[in-house]
């Protein structure tokens, strides 16, 4: 239909998702949003199909990674090089 709206784009994960690829990225890389959203997408996809309580897991496993890289994890790999 166009022009309509489906309520379940406007719950609150589907807009928070990308939020959290982006800081699980690194907000001031180039790179970090795409790979926050594949690290993002990648550990989604397994987690659920492993267990039933993949949200539990998925945010742990999220909170963990942002404790461990604060600048994401592309800024980590950038400080690595340099």
């Amino acid at each position: 239909m166009k022009g309509s709206v489906v309520p379940v784009y406007t719950e609150s994960p589907m807009s928070v998702q990308p939020l959290v690829m982006v800081l699980l990225g690194g907000v001031g890389s180039p790179s970090g949003p795409l790979l926050g959203a594949t690290v993002y997408k990648l550990l989604d996809t397994i987690i659920t199909r492993y267990t039933d309580y993949w949200q539990i897991v998925l945010g742990a496993i999220l909170m963990a990674l942002v404790l461990v890289f604060p600048r994401g994890i592309a800024g980590v790999l950038d400080g690595r090089r340099s």
